[in-house]
């Protein structure tokens, strides 16, 4: 399955620069929808081997008197963390997540709890679902009140036949009723390549458009060209422009922004790099187009030893 995701455009430059190490690469990056709603937490653990478990992790925050404790499945996979606080010389319990799994280790339920009176009491929890192929097509959001469950929003992801997400909307139960807040739409090229994502928002009774991005890739999925759109005064309107270039190997060699104003695209800014023959990156140029000319601004170069270590950069 290819991912793609939603690309909120809110600064000039939409791309992104991987630390110069060895085999470093700079270069665009596709949008990718992360699951929806994602945690942040402890990240899952890898079984090294399969010849030892991490079971449990304690981690402590001294100036708060709290510690957390992370407890895993056989899979490495995060079953339960809890937060406690030293009080009168005892742990106490604050809170805890717990969540369950299929057989195939996705991710089914995350259950909140606060403790309360010595006992654990209900708070949020989040119910997945997935398709045949345990792609995630919906996400209920709900929330304990009343002594019962009540909807607060959820999720669905809608497939094609090659299971490439074409559709996700997002809904919020207001008044006694789900009522839309958004919705994209993901569309391939014939290679299986996302070439385009759009975005609309509810807006008073409508869904309204919110952004655009297309994209032209080469037979790898290596992005040639990537247009960003917004929407205002009822019409699409270009915003951003990126152009990039390859070598045989797939680096990036070129990477030039414009931006969209007064009806024609402008030059805004370029990044070029070279590299040896291991693809270590050996320069990188950044310049900005000022008085017709492109403007050098910033520029880096880098050693490796006879393995591939880097040694330098200036």
């Amino acid at each position: 399955m290819k991912k793609s995701t939603l690309f909120l455009l809110s600064v000039i430059f939409a791309f992104s620069f991987v630390s110069t190490s060895v085999n470093a690469q700079i270069e665009i990056e596709r949008p990718q929808i992360p699951d929806i709603l994602p945690e942040i937490e402890m990240p899952d653990f890898e079984i090294a081997d399969g010849n030892f478990v991490i079971d449990t992790v304690i981690t402590y925050n001294e100036y708060w008197n709290n510690r957390y404790s992370y407890s895993y499945n056989d899979a490495g996979k995060m079953i339960m963390n809890s937060l406690e606080k030293f009080v009168d010389n005892n742990w106490e319990y604050i809170s805890r997540s717990t969540k369950t799994y299929n057989e195939n280790e996705k991710l089914l339920q995350v259950l909140w709890e606060n403790w309360e009176e010595n006992d654990w009491i209900d708070i949020r929890k989040w119910v997945y679902t997935y398709n045949e192929n345990d792609n995630l097509i919906s996400l209920y959001d709900s929330y304990w009140s009343d002594n019962i469950w009540k909807d607060s929003k959820r999720y669905f992801n809608i497939y094609d036949d090659n299971e490439n997400r074409i559709e996700s909307i997002s809904e919020e139960f207001i008044n006694g009723e789900w009522q839309m807040d958004f919705q994209q739409f993901f569309t391939y090229d014939e290679n299986g390549f996302n070439n385009s994502i759009t975005t609309q928002v509810f807006y008073g009774v409508n869904l309204i458009g919110k952004d655009r991005s297309t994209f032209s890739n080469n037979i790898n999925g290596k992005i040639l060209v990537w247009t960003t759109e917004t929407w205002e005064n009822d019409s699409w309107n270009y915003s951003l422009k990126h152009t990039m270039t390859y070598n045989e190997q797939g680096s990036e060699l070129s990477h030039k922004t414009e931006t969209f104003f007064t009806g024609q695209w402008e030059n805004y800014s370029l990044d070029t790099k070279t590299y040896d023959e291991n693809e270590n990156l050996l320069s990188r140029e950044h310049a900005l187009w000022e008085d017709n000319n492109w403007q050098i601004g910033s520029r880096i170069s880098c050693t490796y030893d006879e393995n591939n270590n880097q040694l330098s950069s200036v």
